[in-house]
């Protein structure tokens, strides 16, 4: 009963809450709108189109959340990983 009380005081944002991300790839806007720069970032530096490097990113980015128990560097791991898809081409 009081893990429930406290789980129900967190701030939106701290933590994953199920019922409002399923369907949804980011768990937060803030969470989207710094993957959408990564993706343009990305798409600039490798000269490779914004839809291509969105689909690869999103793809790592989904694969890393679903294993992930902290989900702080999900960004900076799923572009590190697109990255090496789209310069190695294995994409």
């Amino acid at each position: 009963m009081q893990q429930q009380a406290r789980a129900s005081t967190r701030r939106p944002g701290t933590a994953i809450d199920p019922e409002n991300t399923v369907g949804r790839l980011y768990s937060s806007d803030d969470e989207e709108a710094v993957s959408r720069r990564a993706i343009e970032t990305l798409a600039r530096e490798t000269a490779h189109s914004i839809d291509e490097v969105r689909d690869i990113y999103e793809g790592e980015f989904a694969r890393l959340r679903d294993g992930a128990r902290i989900h702080d560097y999900l960004v900076l791991f799923a572009s590190r990983r697109t990255r090496d898809r789209l310069v190695h081409g294995r994409h």
